[in-house]
C-alpha cells in the first residue's frame, strides 16, 4: 500500500491496524460491530449485503482471525470481491488445519470457529469467485495459522494476467505439503 491507497479491516475490534494504516498515510477504515464510535469505523457486521452498500474501491482488506468465524463464507467473500479494486490484495489468517493437529492445539478449537482450513480447497474457492490465491505463510498464532495473500481476479480477468498473480513458491511449497500429507 502506499499513501492515499485505501485499505479496510473486517472485524477490527478497537482498530488498531486501522489507527496504523492511517498513520502511515493510508486511507483505512474498519468493519466491526464493536469499532470505535469515530468516523472512520462503521460498527456493523460484515456482508455481501452491507458492501454493496458501500460503493468503494479498495486496494487492500484484511480479514485477520474472522474467517474460521464466519457462517457464510461465500457471502462475506462476494462481499470482498464487491468491496476490493479489479486485482486489489486480500489478506486473511485463519487457523492452519494441518498445524493444529500435527501439533495437538486441539484447545484453539471451540464453537466460535465455524470451520478449519486448507490451503487447496481455498485455491478453488477463491476461483469460484473470480479471485486468486496468489501466496501463503504459515504464523505461530492460534496453535498454527496461516496468512493468505489473495487477488481479486482471476487468469480470465481483463488487464488480470500482469504477472502477479502467479501462485508463489512459498504457496506452491505448501500446497505440495498438503497433497503429500494425510490431514
Amino acid at each position: 500500500l502506499a499513501p492515499g491507497d485505501a485499505a479496510l479491516d473486517v472485524a477490527c475490534n478497537d482498530g488498531t491496524l486501522v489507527k496504523e494504516l492511517a498513520e502511515q498515510g493510508i486511507w483505512a477504515s474498519g468493519v466491526d460491530p464493536c469499532a470505535p464510535d469515530e468516523p472512520a469505523f462503521y460498527r456493523d457486521f460484515f456482508s455481501y449485503e452491507w458492501a454493496y452498500d458501500r460503493h468503494r474501491d479498495f486496494q487492500c482488506i484484511t480479514a485477520l482471525n474472522v474467517f474460521a468465524h464466519v457462517d457464510d463464507l461465500d457471502d462475506f467473500t462476494r462481499g470482498v470481491h464487491t468491496l476490493l479494486e479489479p486485482c486489489g490484495l486480500f489478506v486473511v489468517e485463519v487457523g492452519y488445519l494441518p498445524d493444529v493437529v500435527k501439533r495437538g492445539a486441539f484447545d484453539t478449537i471451540y464453537h466460535e470457529h465455524v470451520s478449519y482450513h486448507h490451503l487447496s480447497p481455498l485455491v478453488r474457492f477463491f476461483k469460484r469467485h473470480g479471485m486468486t490465491l496468489v501466496d501463503a505463510q504459515r504464523i505461530d498464532s492460534q496453535g498454527g495459522s496461516i496468512r493468505m495473500y489473495v487477488r481479486n481476479c482471476d487468469k480470465t480477468h481483463q488487464g488480470g494476467d500482469d504477472g502477479h498473480n502467479e501462485p508463489s513458491d512459498r504457496l506452491q511449497a505448501l500446497l505440495d505439503e498438503e497433497s503429500r500429507s494425510a490431514i
